[in-house]
């Protein structure tokens, strides 16, 4: 996939800017595509999730806020979009054999740079994003991965409603 210097130095500045030591935030980077060839590349910051308010059974549940920045390609017209975000996540996680998994459901809002992406036209540069997942946290190790799909959508405010979809791929550290 090409993204290009810019938008890895925007993804390795947010990396830099972390002081493990000290920051309870955890960083992520996500990397998708859409079914038409179009890319993602996005930077992640995980507040600490909430206390467990619940369990069933084995799984705890717990919210998690992300803040995102990231870059969309659009391979088809040589054209990008900045997309800035911020989502709640709910997540329910259980302890399984050498790690955890949680699954995931996020509901958010979303601000791009442009309108048209691909052969969808957005309409309105505030868009919905909302998400389910998988996660696994290994053992002893300071790193998870996970998938999701997101969907995109300006949930009717302004027509057409045209929406996009990405299947992203997750890493992510805590410190």
């Amino acid at each position: 996939m090409k993204y290009g210097r810019f938008t890895a130095s925007v993804i390795l500045l947010g990396f830099s800017t972390v002081a493990p030591a000290h920051v309870t935030w955890r960083p992520s980077v996500e990397i998708g595509t859409t079914g038409d060839a179009g890319q993602l590349a996005r930077f992640t910051l995980s507040a600490p999730p909430s206390e467990p308010f619940g369990r069933s059974g084995a799984w705890s549940w717990t919210v998690t806020p992300e803040v995102t920045l990231g870059r969309w390609r659009d391979e088809q017209n040589d054209k990008g979009v900045w997309d800035a975000g911020f989502t709640p996540v709910l997540a329910a996680r259980r302890d399984a054999s050498g790690g955890s998994v949680a699954l995931e459901l996020g509901i958010g809002v979303h601000l791009l740079s442009a309108v048209r992406f691909e052969d969808n036209n957005l309409a309105s540069a505030c868009q919905f994003g909302d998400h389910v997942g998988i996660e696994w946290q290994p053992d002893g190790v300071p790193w998870r991965i996970g998938y999701r799909f997101q969907h995109l959508s300006n949930a009717s405010i302004a027509p057409p409603n045209d929406g996009v979809e990405f299947h992203l791929l997750r890493l992510g550290w805590r410190f």
